[in-house]
């Protein structure tokens, strides 16, 4: 598409119609012209990008903010990001809903436990562990799971083994059922443990471990998922590059 009524508008133009400062010849031009309202319209949206960008240049990354919440972050972090949160009504938004969303989907019993767990002072417990991927087994399915299609997705730490099901849930989601074994034949210590699922540094959603050790998951896009677990005892288990 070309300008409709040539020449058309300058950059320097759409920048001054930007601020306001559009003469009555420019704002006709603009009514009759839609190749140069729409150059206007993206350079609109360009600004409020950035002017988006920039308002929130220092706040925490929504994975740091979940960490925070979750008492994972070290107590110089807890501290910085607390005052943060004093001044920025946007990210104790985000934190707030984070509590929200993992308060409602945990009894009160498991939230109990976890809070105890996780609270803030309490990183200097956690011991952190990655789980390593294993092979998938062709034909092998958890004996929980019904109706179950591919492989399921194995992992296994010095801790514990994971087993993962990818249910589908519509074109583009799935379910994730999983189940956890203690290494160690400890499987009580499993009970209530937090189960984040993370995609691109951000929490699409979170569930807790039952008393066998089972956990299903809300529907989530299906993408490169990394999972945590986090027991009550501070034990962290990290499964990077599941693709589900």
């Amino acid at each position: 598409m070309s300008c409709s009524d040539p020449p058309p508008l300058s950059d320097e133009t759409i920048s001054a119609a930007l601020d306001d400062d559009t003469p009555p010849a420019v704002l006709a031009h603009l009514q009759h012209c839609p190749e140069c309202a729409g150059r206007l319209e993206e350079a609109r949206q360009l600004e409020h990008a950035l002017q988006s960008r920039l308002a929130r240049w220092d706040c925490p990354p929504p994975a740091q903010l979940s960490d925070y919440h979750l008492g994972l972050v070290p107590p110089v972090q807890q501290r910085s990001i607390a005052a943060h949160l004093e001044a920025c009504a946007q990210c104790s938004a985000e934190v707030e809903e984070l509590r929200v969303f993992l308060a409602g989907d945990a009894p009160a019993e498991v939230r109990s436990r976890q809070e105890v767990a996780i609270r803030p002072g309490g990183v200097q417990r956690l011991r952190a562990l990655v789980a390593e991927l294993l092979p998938r087994p062709a034909g092998l399915q958890m004996a929980a799971v019904r109706g179950a299609g591919d492989a399921p997705i194995l992992a296994q730490s010095s801790a514990a083994t994971i087993v993962i099901e990818a249910q589908k849930e519509g074109a583009q989601a799935v379910r994730l059922i999983g189940q956890i074994a203690d290494e160690a034949g400890e499987q009580e210590r499993w009970d209530g443990a937090l189960v984040e699922i993370r995609q691109a540094d951000t929490l699409v959603a979170a569930t807790f471990v039952d008393e066998v050790g089972g956990f299903s998951s809300a529907p989530v896009p299906t993408a490169q998922t990394e999972l945590r677990i986090t027991a009550a005892d501070g034990t962290w288990i990290i499964l990077d590059g599941v693709k589900v």
